[in-house]
Protein backbone atom coordinates (compact mmCIF):
# COMPACT_ATOMS: atom_id res chain seq x y z
CA UNK A 1 0.00 0.00 0.00
CA UNK A 2 1.36 3.57 -0.95
CA UNK A 3 2.01 5.74 1.72
CA UNK A 4 -0.72 8.71 1.33
CA UNK A 5 1.17 11.35 3.20
CA UNK A 6 3.57 11.15 0.11
CA UNK A 7 1.59 10.63 -3.10
CA UNK A 8 0.43 13.63 -4.92
CA UNK A 9 -3.88 13.96 -5.12
CA UNK A 10 -6.09 15.70 -7.58
CA UNK A 11 -9.11 16.77 -6.41
CA UNK A 12 -12.28 16.12 -9.15
CA UNK A 13 -15.69 17.87 -8.64
CA UNK A 14 -18.35 16.44 -11.08
CA UNK A 15 -21.01 19.13 -10.93
CA UNK A 16 -23.41 16.69 -13.90
CA UNK A 17 -26.34 15.58 -11.69
CA UNK A 18 -25.32 14.80 -8.62
CA UNK A 19 -22.43 16.57 -6.09
CA UNK A 20 -19.54 14.09 -6.59
CA UNK A 21 -15.78 15.07 -5.17
CA UNK A 22 -13.02 12.52 -5.38
CA UNK A 23 -9.17 12.40 -5.57
CA UNK A 24 -7.43 10.23 -7.65
CA UNK A 25 -3.47 9.85 -6.53
CA UNK A 26 -0.50 10.62 -9.13
CA UNK A 27 -1.21 14.47 -9.79
CA UNK A 28 -0.10 17.73 -8.25
CA UNK A 29 -1.89 18.15 -5.40
CA UNK A 30 -0.35 17.05 -1.75
CA UNK A 31 -2.90 15.58 0.66
CA UNK A 32 -1.70 18.15 3.28
CA UNK A 33 -1.91 20.70 1.05
CA UNK A 34 -5.67 19.59 0.71
CA UNK A 35 -6.00 19.16 4.62
CA UNK A 36 -4.55 22.47 5.35
CA UNK A 37 -6.88 24.15 2.83
CA UNK A 38 -9.79 22.88 3.72
CA UNK A 39 -8.90 23.22 7.73
CA UNK A 40 -8.28 27.20 6.71
CA UNK A 41 -11.85 27.26 4.78
CA UNK A 42 -13.65 25.93 7.64
CA UNK A 43 -11.79 27.85 10.27
CA UNK A 44 -13.02 31.02 7.97
CA UNK A 45 -16.18 29.78 7.35
CA UNK A 46 -16.88 29.37 11.15
CA UNK A 47 -15.96 32.56 12.23
CA UNK A 48 -17.95 34.11 9.05
CA UNK A 49 -21.23 32.18 11.14
CA UNK A 50 -20.40 33.43 14.02
CA UNK A 51 -19.83 37.05 13.10
CA UNK A 52 -22.99 37.07 10.86
CA UNK A 53 -24.73 35.10 14.20
CA UNK A 54 -23.50 37.97 16.44
CA UNK A 55 -24.37 41.29 14.10
CA UNK A 56 -27.84 39.50 13.55
CA UNK A 57 -27.97 39.17 17.44
CA UNK A 58 -26.75 42.78 17.70
CA UNK A 59 -29.62 44.08 15.71
CA UNK A 60 -32.42 41.95 17.01
CA UNK A 61 -31.37 43.18 20.53
CA UNK A 62 -31.03 46.67 19.21
CA UNK A 63 -34.82 46.60 17.62
CA UNK A 64 -35.82 45.08 21.42
CA UNK A 65 -34.78 47.81 23.12
CA UNK A 66 -35.96 50.40 20.79
CA UNK A 67 -39.00 49.28 21.20
CA UNK A 68 -39.40 48.84 24.78
CA UNK A 69 -38.14 52.67 25.29
CA UNK A 70 -40.83 53.45 22.88
CA UNK A 71 -43.11 51.78 24.98
CA UNK A 72 -41.85 53.33 27.93
CA UNK A 73 -42.00 56.92 26.64
CA UNK A 74 -45.42 56.45 26.02
CA UNK A 75 -46.47 54.99 29.05
CA UNK A 76 -44.40 57.91 30.81
CA UNK A 77 -46.27 60.29 28.74
CA UNK A 78 -49.59 59.04 29.75
CA UNK A 79 -48.56 58.95 33.70
CA UNK A 80 -47.56 62.19 33.10
CA UNK A 81 -50.68 63.90 32.01
CA UNK A 82 -52.64 61.78 34.66
CA UNK A 83 -50.99 63.33 37.36
CA UNK A 84 -50.82 67.21 35.70
CA UNK A 85 -54.84 66.35 35.14
CA UNK A 86 -54.65 65.01 39.29
CA UNK A 87 -56.63 62.10 38.19
CA UNK A 88 -53.97 59.94 39.65
CA UNK A 89 -56.11 57.92 41.82
CA UNK A 90 -54.26 58.71 45.52
CA UNK A 91 -56.43 56.93 47.88
CA UNK A 92 -58.26 59.30 50.55
CA UNK A 93 -56.78 60.07 53.74
CA UNK A 94 -57.16 58.01 56.62
CA UNK A 95 -59.37 59.81 59.23
CA UNK A 96 -57.53 58.72 62.43
CA UNK A 97 -53.92 60.14 60.45
CA UNK A 98 -55.98 63.09 60.18
CA UNK A 99 -56.40 63.96 63.46
CA UNK A 100 -53.01 63.46 65.06
CA UNK A 101 -51.70 65.73 62.32
CA UNK A 102 -54.79 68.08 63.54
CA UNK A 103 -53.18 67.96 66.91
CA UNK A 104 -49.65 68.11 65.88
CA UNK A 105 -50.28 71.25 64.25
CA UNK A 106 -52.13 72.48 67.25
CA UNK A 107 -49.59 71.93 69.34
CA UNK A 108 -46.57 73.45 66.37
CA UNK A 109 -48.87 76.75 66.82
CA UNK A 110 -49.24 77.05 70.43
CA UNK A 111 -46.13 75.75 72.25
CA UNK A 112 -45.82 75.37 75.67
CA UNK A 113 -42.76 76.20 78.47
CA UNK A 114 -41.01 73.42 79.36
CA UNK A 115 -41.32 72.22 82.73
CA UNK A 116 -38.34 71.53 84.77
CA UNK A 117 -38.73 68.18 86.68
CA UNK A 118 -36.02 68.14 89.87
CA UNK A 119 -35.57 65.07 92.12
CA UNK A 120 -36.31 65.33 95.67
CA UNK A 121 -33.97 64.06 98.78
CA UNK A 122 -34.73 60.45 97.80
CA UNK A 123 -33.59 60.58 94.43
CA UNK A 124 -36.94 60.63 92.81
CA UNK A 125 -38.08 62.61 90.26
CA UNK A 126 -40.91 64.99 91.28
CA UNK A 127 -42.58 67.88 89.68
CA UNK A 128 -42.65 71.16 90.84
CA UNK A 129 -45.51 72.74 89.35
Amino acid sequence: MPDLRKTWYTVEIDLSGLFKVGLTPGSPMNIELLAVLLTIIGVFSTVALNSWMTIKATQAATMRIGADLATLNESLGEMYSQIIEGGVGIEPINPVQAIFAQILQSQMQNPKEPKEITRNEAGQFSDNS
